[in-house]
């Protein structure tokens, strides 16, 4: 399957899960109210956030060098995906500690141990498909992931109507959202994984030096990474409350719909630059995609943000009325952060440049650790957004200026939207709906 062919099954994908969560998101926010929101949120932040730090890059490390073809699938799936799942128990059993030494702030109070021990048994089944994720990626089968992306989301949606709506059970039946959307992805995941014969009963570990080598060069990356998404969530809850919590991430979930197709595309261009053999075509590759996503990501940027004005207090009311604000100061940083960077760190990570992400991430993070700690506490969720945006900012400038100095003059590629551009889309564009065979290039 060619590469134009794998980012529309992708893009697709995303088609149906952002919306699906956005409406199931509405409904939770609407029934629960933004303190419980606030609360369901943190929770959810929890589940995911610590997973990719603890894999110690393992997982970007196993995409590369799988693209590349170093390893093959059945050799090294079922290993990583038990040290997977056991890197998950050990986060289990920090956020339990964590919860009760009393170290995650104001949200302490606000959140119910029975709810947290909801959490804690999902934590390994969700890193054991976080690393599935990136076999699939590394593999090029991109298929078996949406599929299971999307029987999980319509699980997730369908639990919270009946629980919320029907039921009425409130933040219990936010909760059980979440555990079916867990349980489903791993069934599915699990299901393909067999399917495929990639989970051979072959507990090799010769891979791992190699592939942890790799992934420790991207590892400050993907915490510093972390940093930039979830430090001001974690500054809300801890100095705020999570009511407040509640109602940024409406507007924060909202502004991140500009990132539907950059996380569509970003996988495969890995791939494919780490198919190139020189700078110039990987740069090459990297301009082709990044000019027209850009300009379609300005106008969805630019759709959102109008809609988001009368949007926000019919869909959820005016308790949410305080999610515009956030809205439009996290919308300057949105583009450049979702689309440039995202996709020059891609672009790094497949010409075999990992430690490149780690220091535009960590110059990012170390803008977002500082500026949230001194806005936040003075400002409240204003202060969040700004320290957001303005980290988001910084490691976009810091991404190009790396892009610049791999390959000289190379930044101006990346917004040349020219007539070669324009039919270099077109016939990519074809041979995705499969109007045109595809071609080496």
């Amino acid at each position: 399957m060619s590469h134009s062919r794998k980012s529309l099954g992708n893009f697709v994908s995303y088609l149906f899960l952002y919306p699906v969560s956005i409406l199931a998101g509405i409904l939770i926010a609407v029934k629960l109210g933004p303190e419980l929101k606030g609360v369901f949120t943190y929770v959810l932040m929890l589940r995911t956030v610590f997973i990719p730090i603890a894999f110690m890059g393992l997982g970007t490390g196993i995409h590369y060098f799988l693209a590349a073809g170093k390893f093959r699938v059945r050799d090294v799936a079922l290993p990583i995906l038990l040290l997977a799942a056991g890197l998950g128990l050990l986060i289990a059993v920090g956020v339990h500690y964590a919860f009760h030494w009393s170290l995650l702030g104001n949200i302490n109070d606000d959140l119910p141990d029975g709810y947290l021990h909801f959490l804690l048994w999902l934590i390994p089944l969700h890193a054991a498909c976080e690393m599935a994720k990136s076999l699939f990626y590394g593999h090029g089968d991109y298929r078996a992931w949406n599929l299971a992306q999307v029987a999980s989301i319509a699980a997730y949606a369908g639990v919270a109507l009946v629980g919320l709506q029907f039921l009425n059970l409130g933040l219990r039946g936010a909760m059980f959202a979440m555990v079916a959307e867990t349980v489903v992805l791993s069934l599915i995941t699990g299901y393909f994984l067999l399917r495929h014969g990639y989970l051979a009963p072959r507990l090799r570990y010769d891979f791992l030096p190699e592939t942890l080598r790799y992934g420790m060069k991207t590892i400050g990356g993907t915490l510093s990474s972390k940093v930039n998404d979830r430090f001001d969530y974690f500054m809300l809850g801890y100095f705020v409350n999570s009511e407040v919590l509640g109602i940024y991430s409406v507007g924060y979930s909202l502004v991140k719909l500009v990132t539907i197709v950059p996380t569509a595309i970003a996988p495969v261009l890995i791939n494919r630059v780490a198919g190139e053999r020189d700078r110039k075509s990987q740069v090459t590759a990297l301009a082709q995609v990044h000019a027209p996503l850009f300009l379609l990501s300005i106008l969805v940027g630019a759709g959102i943000l109008a809609g988001g004005y009368w949007g926000i207090p019919l869909l959820y009311g005016e308790a949410y009325a305080g999610a515009f604000p956030v809205l439009l100061i996290l919308g300057i940083g949105i583009l450049p952060f979702a689309v440039t960077r995202r996709m020059i760190d891609n672009f790094f990570n497949g010409a075999d440049r990992p430690l490149y992400p780690t220091l535009v991430q960590g110059a990012g993070a170390v803008v977002a650790i500082v500026a949230n700690l001194y806005l936040v506490p003075r400002y409240g969720i204003s202060g969040a957004a700004w320290a957001t945006t303005v980290s988001w900012l910084t490691s976009t400038v810091v991404s190009i200026w790396l892009l610049n100095h791999f390959e000289r003059g190379s930044w101006s590629q990346l917004f040349q939207f020219n007539g070669a551009t324009v039919d270099y889309t077109v016939r990519r564009l074809k041979q995705a709906v499969g109007l045109s065979k595809p071609t080496l290039k």
